[in-house]
């Protein structure tokens, strides 16, 4: 079973669920570990199917129309295509030849694992983030949270921060 951290308000229905007393329901705001469904109902899975479809159309649709593509053929069927809306040139006049997410392996820089960086964390990190499109992933999770220990304690020690890492 999987838990994760949400932050919500939302309406709890509480109590013994009985079939002559209807349950209490709270108004409840704030942060809770809620369990994670395992199960997905066809017509959910059916809806979000249709939604990343429809996604994937206006992407490749804003591709074709800022001139990155010429056809939908362009675009594997098992990518992420790129909205170019929301990505960050880094100041290129000429477009970049990012035109889809796919996942791509690296070996940490650091400890040397190959690891996967997947097509929906470069989404993340590229549109929501907004980082420049040439930057790619070097480092796996553990090193990158030792290499920001790292330079915390160093900023400590150099004098510029008063505050221990957390």
């Amino acid at each position: 079973m999987q838990w994760e951290v949400a932050n919500f308000c939302c309406i709890i229905a509480c109590g013994p669920f009985r079939r002559r007393k209807p349950p209490r329901y709270y108004l409840f705001q704030g942060t809770a570990k809620c369990r994670i469904s395992q199960t997905v109902t066809r017509r959910k899975k059916k809806h979000l199917t249709q939604r990343g479809v429809a996604d994937r159309k206006a992407r490749v649709a804003k591709l074709i129309a800022a001139g990155w593509i010429a056809d939908e053929s362009a675009i594997p069927p098992n990518v992420i295509p790129v909205d170019p809306d929301r990505i960050n040139l880094g100041g290129s006049w000429s477009p970049p030849t990012l035109r889809y997410y796919s996942d791509q392996e690296f070996a940490c820089k650091d400890c040397g694992t190959l690891q996967t960086w997947t097509a929906e964390d470069q989404q993340w990190y590229y549109e929501v983030v907004r980082a420049p499109y040439y930057q790619t992933a070097v480092r796996c999770r553990e090193c990158r949270k030792k290499e920001r220990q790292r330079k915390a304690l160093a900023r400590i020690a150099a004098g510029h921060d008063t505050q221990p890492p957390a």
